[in-house]
């Protein structure tokens, strides 16, 4: 029991509001029924090859590029709350309307749009976690949400899975109304307390993150660090993205009708891993740099890739997908907890957006490349591939913590 107490450290003497945002992660994760199933959607429903539908995947995500620099712009010059409640309202009433339109390209277009309007709020949503949090609590707050959205992503691709083969209105009109509840929980019981043009007094253990004038480019001038984290982050989105564009379609070659269903069982075993496992990797690397932590998690999105290109059994999907959320967690809780560490909370939403479109920019074509190495070279070269370039990433991960820590002399912030 005590053991079991010591993980649960992290999570505790957190604010209420941290508490309340993640049981809003987790009911939005709960109705995450589109976006897993889009790959699908493009192939089954709409007939196109994995190609073609890689093509459209990147073409939704490169509409929404300049979503995040309005958001961030946004969440920094009016607050955070604001940005949030409109534009994931707007998301919200879109994916109703498109559950009760047939498939088409007018069902994708207002897809694009309605992730366009929840990118948007995107900034504004890691700045206000920026906001309630600090270095000491960071990582238990980050692993808690995230842990949280897990949770309910353990049962969102199942129902999905299910609404899609069945049900397809839902599969729009249940993300919609989950969506809406998270929402409604950060309007009544999320204080914002960032005031736009106010600078808060912050202690010299957080330097990184005291206000300060200027434009955003001056910010990132001064925070090199940031710029070559987030270049090598390219890799790690073209990688990632793979995990709900090409493994739907591998599982649909080699499962045949129960793919869609296959992957469903896939994606919640990585919410449940996130589950088990969260606290453990948290509180076990609760002081260790987090640059060369993201590195290590590169290393392990690179070792389970390159099982995936023989994997011929469901049973092997789960195994390897074991090591990929192990990597996953890592990433996650050491990337948000360095990008904070070293952000100044007058810029927090401006930089969040730049550089997350900026390390986004993987997402972008990793749809796109993937669908066509697919085609062109078959599937097994295409997952060595991605593992090759995983591996890359890693490397390169740590070759910026040694040499931060040869700059600074320091891992404070790292």
């Amino acid at each position: 029991m005590r053991k079991i107490r010591n993980l649960l450290t992290p999570y505790k003497g957190l604010r209420k509001e941290v508490y309340i945002i993640a049981l809003a992660r987790m009911i939005n994760a709960m109705g995450a029924f589109v976006w897993p199933m889009m790959s699908l959607l493009l192939t089954k429903k709409l007939g196109l090859t994995a190609e073609k539908a890689g093509m459209v995947v990147s073409a939704m995500i490169a509409i929404g590029i300049p979503a995040p620099i309005i958001g961030g712009k946004l969440a920094d010059s009016i607050g955070r709350k604001k940005v949030i409640i409109t534009f994931d309202l707007l998301g919200i009433l879109t994916y109703i309307t498109c559950g009760f339109i047939k498939p088409s390209f007018v069902l994708i277009y207002l897809i694009t749009f309605a992730g366009t309007c929840m990118s948007i709020a995107g900034p504004a949503h890691e700045s206000l976690m920026q906001d309630i949090t600090t270095p000491e609590n960071r990582k238990g707050a980050y692993g808690l949400t995230y842990m949280a959205f897990n949770l309910g992503f353990a049962i969102g691709p199942i129902m999905g899975g299910f609404l899609f083969k069945k049900y397809l209105t839902w599969l729009f009109v249940g993300d919609a109304l989950t969506t809406l509840v998270g929402l409604l929980l950060i309007f009544f019981f999320v204080k914002d307390n960032y005031k736009p043009n106010h600078i808060e007094e912050l202690d010299e253990t957080r330097e990184e993150e005291k206000g300060e004038e200027g434009t955003v480019f001056s910010v990132l001038i001064k925070r090199p660090l940031l710029i070559k984290v987030s270049l090598v982050a390219i890799l790690y989105g073209f990688v990632y993205t793979q995990w709900s564009f090409l493994i739907p379609i591998h599982s649909d070659i080699l499962f045949g009708d129960n793919g869609p269903q296959y992957y469903g069982y896939i994606a919640s075993l990585n919410g449940i891993i996130v589950i088990l496992a969260t606290p453990i990797i948290t509180k076990f690397f609760e002081k260790a740099n987090n640059i060369l932590s993201i590195g290590l998690g590169g290393a392990l999105y690179a070792l389970s890739f390159a099982f995936m290109a023989y994997a011929t059994k469901l049973w092997m999907f789960f195994a390897i997908i074991t090591v990929f959320t192990i990597g996953e967690i890592i990433i996650t809780v050491s990337s948000g907890t360095f990008y904070a560490n070293n952000t100044p909370q007058t810029h927090r939403g401006r930089v969040s957006s730049i550089l997350g479109l900026i390390s986004g920019s993987g997402y972008l074509v990793g749809s796109s490349i993937s669908g066509s190495l697919k085609v062109n070279l078959g599937i097994t070269i295409t997952w060595l591939i991605i593992a090759s370039v995983a591996l890359v990433g890693g490397l390169l991960m740590a070759l910026l913590s040694l040499q931060s820590r040869k700059n600074s002399g320091s891992e404070v912030n790292m």
